[in-house]
Formats: structure tokens, C-alpha cells, sequence
């Protein structure tokens, strides 16, 4: 979600799964998207996609990727916000039916506050490096929150966490969402019957 502040539109895309080892699909997925709604654009970043930290991605031009500082670029270009999308945006357990569902996208599942506080904190540290600022919103990984919660968000310097159905502030306002979700993965048609 954008920033409330800053939100021309009350209608707002968030595109999941940011990161460099999906660019040329995102490319296509936000080339499509803006011409529709402009700049109303965030983008959820994994900055530690399956354990490869963006940071090191961009620091040593990973083989067979476009090049990761142009990413950086890109994504300061083209989204109007930065969320933080887990920190993996993977679970190490099996994560149960949700994990099943997701191929363990379900990353906070079953963590103890201490490992979720750490995954957060890691999380806003790389993309400090990388963007320059920390993110101000958080999205987890299949909408899974585990025992996270606002004021977990606000110790770790985030204003806001959103929810499939809510965005939930750190100061304890809520704003419901008319949410549609759609999967580009293995479950893609149940997008369309949502």
C-alpha cells in the first residue's frame, strides 16, 4: 500500500515478490499495469529472496541476472512505494496447509517473536542499504502474520502492515481493503475464482 499521505487514488497495486531473480516477469507485470493506473504502484520486496540477499546481489552482478543496481533503479523509478515482503519469503518448517498451498511462502508461520523481530529488522537493514530508507509498510509472505503485530512493526520502524483485509497502523487506526488477489504461480485460476 502507499502511503496515506501521499495517495492521490484511493484505488492502489501492490506487486508482490520484488525482487532481481524476477525482473523480466516484473518488467512485463508493471509495464502492463501503469498505462491502467500510473504510478499507484508498490512494490513488496524480498530482500533476501530464498536466502540471497539483495545486497549481495547487488554487490557481486549474479550470473545469469540483469544487472542488480539497474534494479535498484528500476524499482525507485517505477513503484511509488517500497513494502517489506517478508524477509525469505520462505519457511523453513512445513508450514502446514498454508504452506502446502504456497510452496511455504508462509515465511513468519510457527517463528517465535525473537525470529520474526530479527527477519523485520534484517529485512529494513537491507533495504536501507540498498534504497536508501527503510520501508514503511510491511506485507508478509501469504498474508501470514504469525505473531507479528503493530507494535512489533512500530519497534521495528514501520507505520503500517497490511492484511488481506485491513492495513493496520502503528498508531491503531485501521482502513479496510477491497481486496483481490491474484497468483501468477501453480494456483494461478484460483485468482479467478476469488
Amino acid at each position: 500500500m502507499v502511503d496515506s499521505e501521499r495517495a492521490g487514488s484511493t484505488f492502489h497495486i501492490v506487486v508482490h515478490d520484488v525482487t532481481p531473480q524476477l525482473w523480466a516477469p516484473l518488467i512485463a507485470v508493471v509495464g502492463k499495469l501503469q498505462p491502467l493506473v500510473g504510478q499507484n504502484i508498490s512494490a513488496a520486496i524480498v530482500p533476501c529472496w530464498h536466502g540471497e540477499p539483495l545486497t549481495r546481489l547487488i554487490s557481486s552482478g549474479p550470473s545469469g541476472l540483469p544487472d542488480s543496481k539497474g534494479f535498484v533503479h528500476w524499482v525507485e523509478c517505477e513503484f511509488a512505494a517500497i513494502l517489506l515482503h517478508g524477509y525469505t519469503h520462505r519457511l523453513a518448517g512445513n508450514g502446514g496447509p498454508v504452506g502446502l498451498l504456497t510452496s511455504k511462502a508462509n515465511e513468519f508461520t510457527g517463528l517465535s517473536v525473537a525470529a520474526a523481530i530479527e527477519r523485520l529488522r534484517s529485512g529494513q537493514a537491507i533495504l536501507t542499504e540498498c534504497f536508501g530508507k527503510a520501508a514503511a509498510g510491511f506485507i508478509p509472505p501469504a498474508w501470514q502474520w504469525g505473531r507479528i503485530t503493530t507494535e512489533i512493526l512500530r519497534e521495528c520502524g514501520f507505520r503500517y502492515g497490511i492484511g488481506i483485509t485491513d492495513i493496520y497502523y502503528t498508531d491503531g487506526r485501521r482502513v479496510p481493503l477491497a481486496t483481490w488477489s491474484w497468483d501468477a504461480g501453480s494456483f494461478a485460476p484460483l485468482g479467478y475464482a476469488g
